[in-house]
């Protein structure tokens, strides 16, 4: 998905990247910009390749792999290691879920506003933009979390 994004999306909207790319987030006029610079064709291209296509499982997958992290992580702590299995499963997905939620409730309104093009509104950007806000931030979460307890991991090693 990131290079599809990097060679076909950037160069055909000027640089700009796609919305769902945007740690920050976006205003409806840079929406409407990058929406003018992809043009018809671009936008059909996306919806089959972003939001209908790819996006359909990388939330998920990604997922896994941030819970995948957070288990393999914790299991290096005696305390966690003797937790129930059902515990075992339960935090790294409450870690890992927040994420995945955000990031196919942001593709599904990406997707409506792409196919509404001048049509979505500002209302319906601002909402797009912050789940794309939201969706990094509990990314950024969980990485931290997954880089702490690795860091914790090497203060284990050591004593």
């Amino acid at each position: 998905m990131i290079v599809f994004e990097f060679v076909y999306f950037s160069p055909i909207s000027d640089g700009l990247n796609s919305p769902d790319y945007r740690l920050t987030g976006y205003t409806y006029e840079e929406f409407a910009t990058w929406l003018d610079y992809i043009g018809p064709n671009g936008a059909e291209l996306y919806l089959a390749w972003m939001p209908h296509g790819l996006d359909r499982f990388f939330p998920l997958l990604a997922g896994a792999t941030i819970a995948l992290l957070v288990h393999a992580t914790a299991n290096q702590f005696p305390r966690y290691k003797s937790r129930s299995s059902i515990l075992k499963i339960l935090l790294p997905a409450a870690l890992a879920l927040p994420y995945v939620i955000f990031d196919y409730f942001e593709n599904t309104v990406i997707a409506d506003a792409v196919v509404a093009q001048r049509n979505a509104g500002p209302n319906l950007i601002a909402f797009a933009s912050s789940l794309t806000v939201l969706k990094f931030a509990f990314l950024a979460i969980a990485l931290l979390i997954i880089f702490s307890l690795w860091l914790a991991t090497l203060k284990i090693k050591r004593v």
